[in-house]
């Protein structure tokens, strides 16, 4: 390939589109027939018009499975926009879902699932059987503990473990149930083809454990899956089904649609939490603990491409950021996506396509494996940007604390510069200082970014320094300064050096240079002592290390923060380190 593709090029690469009226289950269709005529339909579903709501996927899979003939008009929910007024001119509650059946109108989904039961028959079972009460009292018994772990914020370690606790012990009792299902399923039913297929027993549970299925692995690190054979196997079942398919949204978009309904979902930081969420953020997704079925990547590319190219023009205008660069850049991505190749753009905008990536969401724009496909492709390109992106997003959010600080002057001190200007005699007591501050002062010396970044690295010591008392905790600042220093100069963490490095005797050192494994004296060139508020650290750092080694102390003596003087650090200490006097950064 010459370059990257035009759109023209794009364009043969495209699939024909699918028989949204009789083909499989999508969530364009508007209308849905199953090989009736339009004269046959009798049912409109109201559902949300993003696809989100699991109440009304709840009824789109009666109707899928049942396969009745129904319309479909989309409606807003309330957490994301307006009722249409038409709408709620019908439906003064403006509740989704609804079904209107001959002009009447239905609302609650077990109602509604009732009343078509009545008219249409059963899928497995009736949901007001003596034999389903109890499944569906588990059905809500599960909701309740999930939302209790999920969407509360837990006190302490102890509070976490007994809501994690109720939420195992719940889906515990539907693994049992699935366990002595010879189907799988907990109500099957038998399709017209003879296949065995869920019943409404099972439809409602499925659209609440997709969700639990994608927030908990998110926010948790809890894999539902993994913990749960038969759950999986149910899980499985479903996604064999081209009806559930295409209801079936992502962790990606559950994960991030959940808040705004939920009234906020907590995290539980721990090493699979963070691994996951990354994992879904960036793209990559989850493979078969989102979707286990195997697919052809080459067809999902295109069908990708296809709803891409269908509102491309409308992406293009409403991205925020650069018009020209993020065309180029969205046909880099779609290249890669389709042919593998990986085509740098002359103006390349990753944070456009980042934008882009964040918000595709599933099923409404496309199936689970399309979005996959584009996100990676979309995270591929936008990897290749440099930091001029973070520059402009750095410098744009510098300028608006600027001027809120303008505005509100005395409150946020968000102009760290006057706190230099306090310290008496600046340019002859601490000349380093002194050059530091007319530097940052001086328009004409340093690149507006650099500048920016320069007052964010000072901002978070006087923070730090300022708003902890205890002087133990104080020092913390000093840590993150030099980290600032030396990850800005290209310094990476467990890469080119080590933070807390236990030497072969005595207490950690904050910092060794190059990077060594705890224990190994004889490797460490520099090491960089951190201390704001006393000189035991200094003291430390010196005896610590194998002779030899050039020794940094950046020391905070004499401050308010500490009771020590600089005299205290003693000759011999001095004499053996370099050091900077920081007093004017946290004054």
């Amino acid at each position: 390939m010459n370059g990257i593709l035009t759109w023209d090029d794009l364009n043969k690469f495209e699939v024909e589109d699918l028989d949204r009226v009789h083909g499989i289950n999508n969530s364009y269709a508007n209308l849905r027939l199953f090989g009736h005529s339009e004269n046959d339909v009798l049912v409109t579903l109201y559902r949300d018009r993003h696809s989100w709501c699991p109440y009304c996927q709840k009824i789109w899979l009666w109707l899928e499975f049942k396969k009745i003939p129904y319309r479909v008009k989309k409606i807003n929910m309330f957490c994301y926009g307006q009722k249409e007024s038409w709408f709620l001119e019908k439906v003064r509650s403006g509740k989704l879902p609804a079904i209107e059946f001959k002009g009447q109108v239905i609302t609650e989904s077990d109602d509604i699932i009732a009343f078509l039961e009545n008219e249409f028959g059963a899928l497995g079972s009736f949901i007001t059987s003596s034999h389903l009460i109890k499944i569906r009292e588990l059905e809500r018994e599960i909701f309740r503990s999930w939302c209790n772990w999920l969407c509360r914020e837990s006190f302490n370690f102890i509070d976490n473990s007994f809501r994690k606790k109720r939420f195992k012990e719940s889906i515990s009792k539907l693994d049992e149930i699935l366990s002595s299902s010879k189907s799988g399923f907990v109500d099957p039913s038998v399709s017209n083809t003879g296949d065995i297929e869920p019943g409404v027993g099972d439809i409602i549970f499925i659209p609440y454990m997709e969700r639990m299925n994608a927030s908990l692995i998110y926010y948790k690190g809890f894999n539902l899956r993994s913990n749960y054979r038969h759950v999986d196997n149910w899980l499985t079942l479903f996604e064999g089904t081209s009806a559930y398919r295409g209801t079936q949204g992502d962790f990606h978009t559950h994960s991030h649609d959940l808040p705004p309904q939920m009234g906020g979902c907590y995290k539980e930081s721990n090493e699979q939490q963070i691994t996951f969420s990354k994992l879904i953020d960036t793209g990559e997704g989850l493979g078969n603990y989102e979707l286990n079925q195997n697919y052809e990547s080459k067809y999902y590319a295109t069908i990708a491409l296809k709803r891409v190219i269908k509102h491309k023009d409308n992406l293009l205008k409403v991205n925020p950021y650069n018009k020209e660069s993020f065309d180029e850049s969205l046909r880099s991505a779609l290249s890669h996506m389709i042919t593998g190749e990986v085509l740098i753009p002359k103006k390349l905008s990753g944070i456009s396509l980042r934008y882009l990536k964040n918000r595709i969401s599933v099923p409404r724009d496309m199936p689970i494996i399309s979005a996959r496909l584009l996100r990676q492709s979309l995270n591929r390109i936008e990897s290749l940007s440099d930091f001029n992106e973070i520059d402009e997003e750095l410098n744009e959010f510098c300028d608006q604390m600027w001027r809120i600080n303008d505005y509100y002057y005395g409150p946020l001190h968000y102009n760290y510069l006057e706190l230099f200007e306090n310290v008496p005699d600046l340019e002859h007591s601490f000349p380093e200082c002194f050059h530091a501050v007319s530097t940052l002062k001086d328009e004409s010396e340093l690149d507006r970014t650099i500048k920016n970044r320069l007052h964010s690295i000072i901002g978070e010591i006087v923070y730090q320094s300022l708003s902890q008392g205890d002087k133990s905790l104080a020092g913390e600042a000093g840590e993150t300064l030099v980290k600032a220093i030396l990850n800005s100069v290209g310094h990476k963490e467990d890469e080119t050096y080590k933070a807390q490095f236990k030497a072969g005797k005595g207490s950690d050192t904050d910092f060794v240079l190059p990077y060594a494994d705890n224990g190994d004296n004889s490797k460490v060139q520099i090491c960089i002592a951190a201390q704001f508020s006393s000189n035991d650290r200094g003291r430390m750092a010196s005896s610590e290390l194998m002779p030899g080694a050039s020794r940094y102390l950046v020391t905070g003596n004499g401050m308010e923060a500490s009771t020590k003087k600089l005299k205290a650090i003693g000759k011999e200490i001095i004499n053996d380190c370099f050091i900077s006097l920081v007093y004017p950064v946290v004054s």
